[in-house]
């Protein structure tokens, strides 16, 4: 009756280009690397962002979007192309950070990408079907990712990061499609 899309590439190109990335995105938000009392994560959400700072980023993942841009019209998803990135930002999860329960707003995509990820330490971004089973039960689905992986899924599903175990940082670059 009814059927969830999410679409979910692996950019084989990440490990040539994640050092310069990354390097990139911590000189123009020093701040993503300090956390207040009482933050849950080290995020850019917040901080004014000049998209061109994620240009290397969106020039490496744009091949992926096409194609799932392509997907989706071809699924019947949506009829206009998917080809506006309207936020981007980056967050680093340290030992014991989490990104609680949350949605991206009623409308549009978003998208995750694994940066810094090891998938022996690390769990995957947690999703919540928005109807219960015919068990009364609430259904999560948490994606078989790898670091360079890249997940996107329509907005208003709800998801969250789960606490972060390990003593070895998790960094994801997240953004909306239009």
């Amino acid at each position: 009756m009814f059927h969830i899309p999410h679409y979910q590439y692996h950019v084989e190109e990440w490990e040539d280009h994640k050092e310069s990335i990354l390097n990139g995105l911590h000189t123009t938000h020093p701040n993503v690397l300090e956390c207040n009392e009482g933050d849950t994560m080290h995020s850019s959400y917040f901080e004014k962002t000049d998209y061109s700072e994620f240009q290397p980023f969106l020039d490496l993942v744009a091949p992926y979007l096409q194609m799932m841009s392509a997907e989706v019209l071809r699924q019947g998803f949506s009829e206009k192309p998917i080809d506006e990135i309207t936020r981007i930002w980056f967050q680093i999860q340290k030992q014991y950070e989490y990104h609680s329960l949350h949605n991206h707003g009623m409308k549009g995509w978003s998208a995750v990408f694994y940066a810094d990820f090891n998938a022996a330490v690390h769990e995957s971004t947690k999703f919540y079907c928005p109807i219960y089973t015919v068990d009364g039960d609430l259904a999560t689905f948490q994606p078989n990712v790898k670091e360079g992986d890249l997940i996107i899924f329509p907005a208003q599903i709800n998801h969250e990061s789960v606490v972060q175990r390990s003593e070895i940082d998790r960094t994801i670059i997240s953004f909306n499609l239009n």
